[in-house]
């Protein structure tokens, strides 16, 4: 998560951490960050999408439809924006969305509200954020910062960018998910020295070594998988469960 210091009166500068289960919303007001609830006084949001024909389903709501309607209930779409489709196949085997690739090698996943991209998934819960910051301030919002691992290639960031701009975000800076907590300490605490931060999250594994000195932070060496999170942990206990259990291989 980022906080930037607005310096100028009235304008509306927000940090949004996009993770692979729960999206989160935050800004600076009296020079210290606040996150940012719904009306249920909630702060993180499920980045879940659930594509119905009647409506698009966001966050909790969508949530709610993971096990009834799993073929047109996206989730962990951040692990899999970016990547090929035989990358996918090899990676997560087990998903149960439909999905083929189109000419450009996006993937597109076939929904019951039509066919989408990642891109697609991604802008729809980052425009749900942005429309929880206009509710709670009423105000455009005139800049924002999503952070993301710091191991995301040029395509994978590319498409957050592109995300950002189909929700209608203001993008100003995409900035590694580590940097930015490193940020977040040494701005908060006047910090100085070498810190190492992990961000262990739903489907990722970030890890940075910053020389910090008064606000002023040097990246020294970052690295992570991109493909081990508590989405893996998930897995292989569901799969431990399974053959424990002696279930038929029909079993769904």
């Amino acid at each position: 998560m980022v906080f930037l210091k607005n310096k100028v009166k009235k304008k509306l500068i927000l940090g949004i951490d996009f993770g692979t289960t729960y999206s989160l919303l935050a800004t600076i007001k009296k020079e210290r960050f606040v996150f940012l609830t719904d009306d249920k006084k909630r702060y993180l949001l499920p980045s879940i999408v659930n594509f119905n024909k009647d409506k698009i389903l966001i966050g909790w709501e969508a949530e709610k439809k993971i096990l009834e309607d799993p073929i047109n209930t996206i989730i962990s779409v951040k692990r899999l924006i970016g990547r090929p489709l035989n990358f996918i196949k090899k990676e997560f085997p087990i998903l149960p969305y439909i999905i083929e690739e189109n000419k450009d090698g996006a993937i597109l996943f076939h929904t019951n509200s039509g066919v989408f991209t990642p891109i697609d998934v991604v802008s729809k819960i980052l425009r749900f954020l942005k429309d929880r910051s206009f509710k709670l301030f009423n105000q455009k919002i005139d800049a924002t910062v999503i952070t993301v691992p710091a191991y995301f290639n040029n395509i994978q960031r590319e498409s957050i960018k592109k995300a950002a701009v189909l929700s209608g975000i203001n993008l100003i800076r995409l900035l590694n998910e580590p940097t930015s907590a490193a940020v977040a300490y040494g701005l908060q605490l006047n910090k100085k020295g070498i810190v190492v931060i992990y961000d262990l999250g739903g489907g990722t594994f970030d890890v940075s070594i910053l020389n910090l000195n008064k606000g002023i932070f040097e990246v020294l060496a970052t690295g992570g998988d991109a493909n081990l999170g508590g989405d893996d942990f998930d897995i292989i206990l569901a799969n431990y469960i399974y053959k424990k259990s002696h279930l038929s291989n029909k079993c769904n």
